[in-house]
């Protein structure tokens, strides 16, 4: 079973004055820190060997989790120092991340155990350089727009496309299964015109030098938490889980 790599560096700017004293991702959703969610939901999954990637107040984090043997799981510690983006969070992980493919994921989206045993079930059957969990949504705008081939191949990726241009309606997710050769990619971005290091440009490279990616189409919960208001719609979105 490979291990998990958790994004969760990240202040969480939306959230706004939630997050003055306390990271984004240990914010309560359903009585519990949304870390909390992702942690145990990969360990039902069968994870148990996880890479935590901390950043703004990663002291919160990290005295909560421990060494994660409270949680039945194995955690270690990465942290991303500036650039920011998520290719710079990836990146700033190879150092504590093995030499086998790894699940990655945002640690503000909060989808089910069995999502997780899904996608790595698809890449074991299937491996491949990368399999990008997706999820349809209406409008990928806040999001990356991935558009595939018939065999399920990715073909294209755009991040954040302006409102009514895209053609599709799967949404990178979030959630990733890398080999390591990830890192030989990341090591090469550069600045977006936002400005951050983003995983998307690592993977269109990856798309562009022929190696293979493909999607997986998440099936069940999943919830992008970057605002206020999304926490509740978390809280109640898992309560309707059970």
């Amino acid at each position: 079973m490979p291990e998990a790599l958790i994004l969760a560096a990240g202040r969480g700017s939306r959230m706004e004055a939630l997050t003055t004293d306390t990271p984004k991702h240990m914010l309560p959703v359903a009585g519990r820190p949304m870390l909390e969610h992702v942690v145990t939901r990969l360990r039902d999954a069968g994870v148990r060997r996880l890479v935590i990637l901390t950043g703004y107040l990663a002291e919160a984090i990290e005295s909560c989790f421990g060494d994660g043997s409270p949680f039945g799981v194995q955690i270690t510690y990465a942290h991303q120092p500036e650039p920011p983006g998520t290719g710079s969070a990836v990146h700033a992980a190879r150092h504590a991340i093995g030499t086998e493919p790894f699940l990655t994921t945002f640690g503000d989206v909060l989808t089910s155990a069995d999502s997780y045993r899904a996608i790595l079930a698809h890449f074991a059957s299937e491996p491949c350089d990368a399999l990008i969990g997706l999820n349809w949504v209406e409008d990928p705008t806040n999001g990356a727009a991935v558009y595939l081939d018939r065999s399920g191949t990715i073909v294209r990726i755009v991040e954040k496309p302006p409102p009514g241009t895209s053609t599709t309606h799967w949404n990178q997710s979030g959630i990733f299964i890398f080999s390591p050769l990830i890192f030989d990619y990341t090591a090469r971005l550069r600045p977006s015109p936002r400005g951050e290091y983003e995983l998307t440009a690592a993977l269109t490279a990856m798309l562009a030098d022929g190696r293979t990616v493909r999607g997986h189409r998440i099936s069940g919960i999943w919830c992008d938490v970057g605002r206020p208001e999304d926490l509740d719609k978390a809280g109640r979105m898992l309560e309707s889980e059970r």
